[in-house]
């Protein structure tokens, strides 16, 4: 696109055809190269969550002699009402054909692009091609809308947005979470799910202490100073071979649950805690920027969670060995 007579969005002079001109990714807005630089970002990146969107100048042309340029028509996408190319077949957004959008829609001026109640580069770190993959992004999921769970989760919401959508619509709630089947307490803590992280931990470390008594023996059998613990855990040690087979059983049992209700809990999850930020009167058009850090993951829980396990599992190991004293 030729920009010569528009004007840079950081310093507002007018281009001219020397300039190098590098162009926002998002908004669209041109800049000199070194004005783009020496921000090392766009000059309107306050107003991209709002889905700003830079506009050519109508009373500038492309050669920068005050001529009003010829209005350029799009096709408005009749299912996610993304404006489109005139010569698109297809929504670049969410594929919808869209032969019969001018008939529904009208054609378009470029200038004059329909209002959109949260546009594609609103949502940060969600790839704006695919930001909803052709669904409502206010569509009602349970008391939040789509767009709102979309800023909840954050990290990998092109599984989460179809699998949410046939939760809520056809109360659909088993789902295989593979995370789940090895490690639900970690995947729980990452997700800030508290309470099914600690309950996933502290079953997960019950149901190991017969292995971990026996690792333990093996280890420190001659430590003179934990004989109390390594002959306990010797003189039980077919009970606790037979405890170990049947914990270890029960535990595969208990990963299966997780794994196949793990992404209908965190679904559930979602929308309790946007329930409780719309208590608080926080929604996505007031505070989307709050709502994304309430959500998405955070990897340091996993090292908390593993931190945890490692701490109890001793504590679990004691416990025992005091029973079968």
């Amino acid at each position: 696109m030729d920009f010569i007579g528009e004007k840079c969005a950081a310093c507002h002079e007018v281009f001219t055809a020397d300039d190098d001109i590098v162009v926002c990714p998002d908004c669209g807005s041109p800049h000199h190269r070194d004005c783009y630089m020496k921000e090392k970002k766009c000059a309107n990146a306050d107003k991209h969550l709002s889905g700003y969107k830079w506009a050519r100048n109508k009373s500038t042309d492309s050669e920068g002699t005050g001529v009003k340029q010829q209005d350029i028509t799009v096709r408005v996408c009749p299912v996610c009402k993304l404006p489109n190319l005139p010569e698109s077949e297809r929504c670049v957004r969410c594929g919808a054909r869209l032969e019969d959008a001018s008939a529904e829609n009208g054609m378009h001026q470029e200038n004059e692009r329909p209002d959109m109640e949260y546009g594609p580069n609103a949502y940060t770190g969600i790839d704006n091609t695919l930001s909803f993959l052709g669904f409502d992004p206010n569509e009602d999921m349970g008391g939040s809308t789509l767009s709102e769970v979309l800023h909840f989760v954050r990290i990998n919401t092109i599984y989460y947005i179809p699998l949410f959508k046939r939760m809520k619509d056809f109360g659909k709630r088993v789902s295989l979470n593979f995370v789940c089947l090895l490690w639900p307490e970690l995947y729980f803590a990452s997700r800030k799910m508290w309470f099914w992280a600690l309950l996933a931990g502290i079953v997960k470390v019950i149901l190991g202490v017969p292995s971990t008594a026996l690792n333990f023996m093996d280890r420190f059998g001659d430590n003179d100073d934990l004989s109390f613990i390594i002959d306990t855990i010797s003189q039980n040690k077919d009970f606790i071979f037979q405890l170990q087979d049947a914990c270890y059983m029960i535990d595969w049992v208990v990963n299966i649950i997780f794994c196949l209700l793990g992404n209908w809990l965190y679904y559930r999850y979602v929308l309790k805690t946007l329930d409780k930020l719309h208590e608080r009167g926080i929604s996505v058009k007031s505070d989307p920027a709050l709502i994304t850090s309430a959500g998405g993951l955070k990897y340091t829980n996993i090292l908390i969670m593993l931190a945890f396990e490692l701490l109890l599992s001793p504590i679990l190991v004691y416990f025992m060995v005091s029973i079968l004293k």
